[in-house]
């Protein structure tokens, strides 16, 4: 069977999963890599050995994956160093693009009130994705009081604890 190469969006979804599951999850009977690999026309053993190429790359896990890294991995891994912010964009793109399955429409029921609101929400780009992370390598909790209320923890104050 001829070798097929991964496409870019099929590399961020890896990576995708790569930062957003902990390192022990990145095996081939993992429901979210099952996902990914049914979409993508992947086996899940060939998508969690792309996840764990990520962790072969990253100096910050003490747990290494996988050493036979591709010239296109390591060119995304660096992609990623470089723009962390739009290299997360393009992979929750992909993701809600390939990996997201449609859901049977729900039973909708008839409003008894006022049909529209107004809301005003304040949100940041690629929040979600950072955030999955940030409390995936704390465990769960704060990583300055170990508060382990994920609902109330703000991911991005980590950056200025730590940059002080």
């Amino acid at each position: 069977m001829p070798r097929i190469d991964w496409t870019k969006p099929q590399q961020l979804l890896a990576l995708r999963l790569y930062c957003q599951l902990p390192f022990g999850q990145l095996h081939q009977r993992n429901p979210d890599i099952i996902t990914v690999a049914t979409a993508i026309n992947r086996t899940p053993s060939a998508v969690a050995m792309k996840a764990c190429n990520f962790a072969s790359l990253d100096p910050a896990i003490k747990q290494k994956g996988l050493g036979n890294v591709s010239r296109a991995d390591r060119a995304l891994w660096d992609e990623f160093q470089e723009d962390s912010e739009t290299i997360a964009d393009s992979a929750e793109t992909a993701y809600q693009e390939v990996a997201v399955k449609k859901e049977a429409a729900p039973t909708i029921e008839k409003p008894t009130g006022p049909t529209e609101s107004i809301r005003e929400v304040k949100t940041r780009r690629v929040q979600s994705f950072f955030r999955k992370t940030v409390l995936i390598s704390y465990g769960n909790q704060c990583a300055i009081s170990g508060l382990k209320l994920p609902e109330l923890i703000i991911a991005s104050h980590i950056i200025r604890c730590f940059s002080r």
